[in-house]
């Protein structure tokens, strides 16, 4: 396998531990689980967050990014504001009953993941606007798939 198939793989993984034990945190806030114990679901996400990291570093140091700037313009931040407002909009109307504490920290969450998008495809040096924001796009959606497939492996194993 080569290092860029790796730094994917590993990329994935990091994803899929992160978002595991995020998603047991807010079920824990928002299902209030009271007393302390040990639970299999979180530790296991968490090691495998803090594996896939420590592998990551590893593939970075063998093969470096490629050239690239990690910056983005008023434009790129501005869309990624608006893009968060309409998606707090949709999720607003759909549950304003659970508004501050689902649908603003979702849609929150979708506007930074959209910017790390932008980031990283600046890095990439997509130039054109459009090319670079539908390339965000995908980003959001690959993020939140990993999520999802994660969070289905997460719960099968129960």
């Amino acid at each position: 396998m080569t290092v860029a198939s790796r730094k994917i793989f590993w990329w994935y993984l990091l994803a899929a531990g992160v978002g595991g034990t995020a998603l047991f945190v807010y079920f824990a806030v928002a299902e209030s689980l009271g007393e302390p114990k040990f639970y299999a679901w979180p530790a296991v996400s968490l090691l495998l967050a803090i594996y896939a990291g420590v592998r990551l570093r590893r593939c970075y140091r063998q093969e470096p990014l490629a050239p690239g700037f990690w910056h983005m313009s008023i434009a790129d931040m501005l869309l990624a504001a608006m893009i968060t407002g309409i998606v707090m909009t949709i999720f607003q109307t759909g549950r304003a009953h659970s508004f501050l504490a689902v649908s603003a920290p979702l849609s929150l969450i979708v506007g930074l993941h959209y910017l790390a998008g932008v980031l990283a495809a600046t890095h990439l040096v997509i130039v054109k606007f459009s090319r670079r924001h539908m390339y965000s796009f995908a980003f959001v959606l690959r993020g939140f798939g990993a999520l999802g497939v994660a969070s289905c492996a997460s719960f099968l194993s129960f």
